[in-house]
């Protein structure tokens, strides 16, 4: 019976090393069949037959190579070591080998699944959108206008320089100055600006609780019951009086005309309109030093201003004294005796001296001399009394709050320095430390940091990406590839800018890789000075390249396994941008049309890299012609049919019997598994 059990385990063994041998033979012809379709030509080493325990002869199956799909780079890192023989080629990476299969009834995204061949994909055709109607919906209409629209922008603008001179010389008309040509001129264009200004407020959004608002409807009632009765208050009194100036006799018998120009000074009122035209200016202001220096200009200019308004009050308080025949005034009793008769300059900087010293505890012979005048004079000092401080206090604040930054970062360098000296740390690194410290201290403060503005926590997700790409797009648009994905996929893009592209810095003489490495992202010099060196022909020596901002390197690393050829060095402070190949594909599946292409460029990618000269190939970015090229060729979705048909063109498979099955996938008309299920392996 233990005779009889031994052999039944025998047999047993022997079927299952029989299967073994059956599927390493199918793995082997599999093998073999995929080297012929790549081209690879290498012998396989046949072992010599061997006798199982039966004693039956049976022939050595020969073990299944794999098939390389990179290579490691094959220049020498000294003299000793010589670049390989053999060919190598590059395949796409394994995390681009998926396509969609689009189903009824399934989302437009579709479902990933590994394949050996596709049909063609047409962006369009997927996602059900014809070329007219995705052209009408890419369209911008004209109007209404955008807020932040460049066209509303300039006439904000062109307001903003009318406003001043408004201010400047409504108040001076106290003073009856000599009309002349250029104030002509001046009147006539804010009178038709502002006409016209009435116009374009029917035509430009709004925000309302945060939201842009951009119906026309909405737009005309919230101008209706805002701005609208100002705005015709100020125009239509312009508009009698510059009529009815021209004709003299309508002039001498229409007692509402001094009225009416009277009303010209309701044009100020457009003041509360600069608010927002001086927050447009703001969002120009990157330093926070340069912020603090322009808001103490903004306060002193403010007092200028409105010691300017009150001193044209100041004289046309005097000058009402004298049309309504007082015996005193302060034009009339002065120590130069009668004002009216000195120049309108000499009155005008009269009249601002008085009021300046309102402010201050200076003092001149002009005072008050009447009760108008006097009532004037008590009023401007309270309110004085109540801005001049505030003024002080501001330009303190300020004044302390620039000290403040510059004696924190002195306390913080000479903490380092005790510390660096306490862990006794070489001089020579010691030194690389502090020098990039000062340089990162010194972009920061001419520069307002994020972690700064604890408001943009408050932003929702969809604005915070927005602003990341904002940000960084200048990095990615010089590259054809992502250029075309900012024009033609910008959801896409905002993803990649700020979810994939991460920022890095680097101190001076930091290596960012060195040759043999295994290539992990895509970089892109944001600033600062780069150098990327490679051997020579001959492996003796290396050539230096120089990288300035937005070049690109390692591209390679997002369509295939790489490995870097040379050194890339910063040789100053310098912020690089990496792009790994995984987050950016996760970007890519979020929806059928960029997955297509993503995959239909990686293709064309490697595809063009296995043509290269292998002496030819490095980290530095092909050309930007040579790239554009490329993405025109991987937006013709016959392409990549082609490519996977000629590399895929048979697929195996193996039946619950254990026989294989050879299917040609070359007239294949929809999406296909490679299926391996291997059920013959039954242990």
């Amino acid at each position: 019976m233990d005779v009889d059990g031994a052999s039944s385990r025998s047999r047993e063994l022997f079927d299952l090393l029989d299967q073994c041998r059956h599927g390493i033979s199918l793995l082997s012809a599999e093998n073999q069949a995929l080297r012929q379709q790549l081209g690879i030509q290498e012998e396989v080493p046949q072992a010599e037959p061997r006798t199982d325990l039966m004693g039956t002869s049976t022939p050595s199956l020969p073990l299944p190579l794999p098939v390389r799909g990179d290579s490691v780079p094959s220049f020498a890192l000294s003299q000793t070591q010589q670049p390989r023989d053999h060919a190598e080629s590059f395949t796409v990476a394994e995390l681009w080998n998926k396509a969609v299969a689009t189903r009824s009834g399934s989302l437009p995204g579709g479902d990933l699944l590994d394949v050996t061949a596709t049909d063609s994909v047409d962006p369009l055709r997927l996602t059900g959108i014809s070329a007219k109607t995705a052209a009408h919906l890419c369209r911008v209409p004209n109007l209404p206008f955008s807020p932040n629209s460049p066209p509303k922008l300039i006439w904000d603008i062109l307001g903003l320089v009318l406003i001043c001179w408004d201010v400047f010389f409504i108040p001076l008309t106290a003073l009856e100055l000599p009309q002349v040509t250029f104030t002509l001129i001046m009147d006539w264009i804010t009178l038709i600006f502002w006409t016209g200004d009435i116009g374009v407020s029917f035509v430009s959004g709004f925000y309302k609780n945060g939201e842009l608002v951009m119906n026309l409807r909405s737009i005309a009632i919230n101008y209706l019951m805002s701005w609208f009765l100002v705005d015709l208050i100020v125009v239509v009194p312009d508009w009698v009086t510059s009529i009815t100036a021209s004709d003299q006799a309508v002039s001498q018998n229409m007692k509402m005309l001094r009225a009416f120009r009277a009303l010209r000074i309701l044009r100020l009122l457009r003041l509360l309109k600069l608010q927002r035209l001086v927050n447009i200016a703001y969002d120009f202001i990157s330093s926070e030093y340069a912020f603090i220096m322009i808001g103490m200009l903004r306060l002193v200019v403010f007092i200028i201003v409105l010691n300017h308004v009150i001193a044209c009050g100041w004289f046309l308080t005097g000058k009402f004294a004298v049309d309504t025949g007082m015996e005193r005034s302060w034009l009339l009793d002065t120590v130069n005796g009668d004002m009216l008769a000195e120049p309108k300059l000499y009155q005008y900087t009269t009249s601002l001296h008085w009021s300046l010293t309102q402010f201050t505890p200076a003092s001149m012979e002009v005072s008050a001399r009447n009760v108008p005048e006097r009532m004037l004079s008590i009023g401007v000092l309270f309110f004085a009394l109540i801005t001049f401080s505030s003024f002080v206090g501001s330009i303190t604040t300020s004044m302390t709050a620039l000290r403040s930054m510059r004696a924190d970062t002195k306390k913080q360098f000479w903490m380092l320095r005790r510390y660096l000296g306490y862990k006794k740390v070489p001089y020579a690194t010691r030194s690389r430390i502090i020098k990039f410290l000062e340089f990162q201290c010194a972009k920061r403060s001419a520069e307002v940091s994020v972690e700064s503005i604890e408001i943009l926590d408050l932003l929702s997700v969809p604005l915070q990406n927005l602003l990341q790409f904002e940000l960084r797009k200048q990095l990615l648009e010089g590259h054809p590839f992502f250029a075309y994905l900012q024009e033609h996929m910008l959801p896409i893009m905002i993803s990649i800018c700020s979810r994939v592209l991460k920022l890095t810095a680097f101190a001076p003489e930091d290596v960012v890789f060195r040759p043999g490495e295994e290539s992990t992202s895509m970089y892109v010099v944001q600033s600062g000075h780069m150098e990327y060196q490679v051997p020579s022909s001959n492996h003796e020596s290396l050539v230096a390249h120089q990288v300035g901002a937005l070049a690109w390197l390692s591209e390679a690393a997002l369509w295939t396994n790489w490995w870097h050829r040379g050194y890339f060095t910063s040789r100053a402070a310098s912020w690089i941008g990496i792009i790994k190949p995984g987050p950016l594909a996760e970007i890519a599946k979020i929806h059928t049309v960029p997955w297509c292409f993503c995959r239909q460029y990686a293709s064309v990618f490697v595809d063009n890299l296995n043509r290269l000269n292998q002496e030819s190939w490095n980290d530095l970015g092909l050309e930007t012609d040579k790239l554009q090229g490329l993405v025109e060729e991987a937006k013709n979705p016959d392409n990549l049919l082609e490519k996977e048909t000629r590399i895929g063109i048979e697929s195996w498979a193996v039946t619950e019997d254990g026989r294989s099955i050879q299917r040609s996938s070359k007239n294949s008309s929809t999406v296909q598994v490679q299926e391996r299920s291997f059920a013959g392996f039954k242990l």
